[in-house]
């Protein structure tokens, strides 16, 4: 894990460490973000000390196209998860926010790049 106070956004930190073949299942985490990328060309920006902002880097081994329902997938983990340990009741509004009594606490942004390892 990878800690900063403050980042202008966790996703484009991302990028330049999985540029360097960082280990997978690195996290990027901030108390702070200030420009991060949200849907439809948005900013994502965090209140210090009141989010929880981070961005997860993976090297999945499959295709692309296998991935096409990652976002839910993730949200369907969350909400069972949650459940299973604090037995809160969470909804997943499609296609990437947790809903508690009709309020969203999060949302979850997929982001795939691919590249190619040089040799």
């Amino acid at each position: 894990m990878t800690y900063y106070d403050k980042l202008n956004s966790t996703q484009e930190e991302a990028k330049k460490y999985a540029e360097k073949h960082i280990d997978n299942g690195t996290i990027i985490l901030t108390n702070n973000q200030t420009n991060g990328i949200g849907t439809h060309g948005r900013t994502w920006i965090s209140e210090p000390r009141k989010n929880i902002t981070f961005t997860l880097i993976l090297y999945p081994k499959c295709k692309v196209d296998k991935m096409d329902s990652l976002t839910l997938d993730i949200g369907k983990c969350i909400i069972d998860t949650i459940y299973d340990e604090y037995k809160y009741k969470l909804e997943l509004k499609s296609p990437n926010d947790i809903i508690h009594n009709g309020k969203k606490l999060g949302g979850i942004l997929t982001q795939i790049v691919s590249s190619r390892r040089k040799n």
